[in-house]
């Protein structure tokens, strides 16, 4: 440790790790981050915070919950007008019960 504190104190583990092997000090990546954190020259990083709200449950019958989504992009690469895909997509299924180009996403 003591020559990480002197050269490679501001390195992460991973990279310490690969400059003292190629001085011929052989030691792991995760070990090193361990006698670092030890040492405080490295700080964990800090696990994701859970989610707030659970993903919802898919509804179970086809045609119970019918998602609509419009995107616009040039779906003609440039031999058209720019429009917008409008699709109409079943929860339950993941289908695409119907889809259309019109010019705008509006209702």
């Amino acid at each position: 440790m003591a020559r990480v504190k002197e050269r490679y104190a501001d390195f992460g583990p991973t990279l310490a790790a690969e400059y003292l092997r190629a001085e011929g000090f052989t030691v792991s990546k995760e070990t090193l981050r361990g006698w670092m954190i030890e040492a405080g020259v490295w700080q964990a990083k800090h696990k994701r915070p859970p989610r707030l709200h659970p993903p919802r449950p898919r509804r179970a019958r086809l045609g119970e919950l019918v998602q609509i989504d419009g995107s616009a992009h040039d779906g003609f690469e440039g031999r058209g007008a720019r429009c917008t895909l409008i699709a109409f997509i079943d929860d339950a299924t993941s289908r695409v019960m119907v889809a259309r180009f019109v010019p705008v996403e509006s209702a």
